[in-house]
């Protein structure tokens, strides 16, 4: 599921904003070693923007909402409680 979600998102992602890089690869590693909340299991979701790291649904949401319309407008459910949307 994961891969097919980055690969539509990289179509989408006309302005280059997004990188992806696999949660058990170096860059991750190197980003647990800077934010003690990464996570370890790599069933999951995770979008670090300006210095600040977010974690499933707020995650993808957040992302959606770099994304051009109409991707952008599935950023409304950040608005939903996270225990409703992990």
């Amino acid at each position: 599921m994961c891969n097919g979600i980055v690969k539509r998102m990289l179509r989408l992602d006309r302005n280059g904003v997004f990188c992806f890089a696999p949660l058990q690869g170096a860059t991750a590693e190197r980003a647990r070693a800077l934010y003690g909340e990464f996570p370890e299991e790599v069933e999951t979701i995770v979008y670090l923007r300006h210095g600040e790291l977010f974690l499933r649904s707020r995650a993808a949401a957040l992302a959606m909402g770099e994304m051009p319309y109409p991707a952008k407008a599935l950023s409304w459910f950040r608005f939903l409680p996270a225990w409703l949307t992990d």
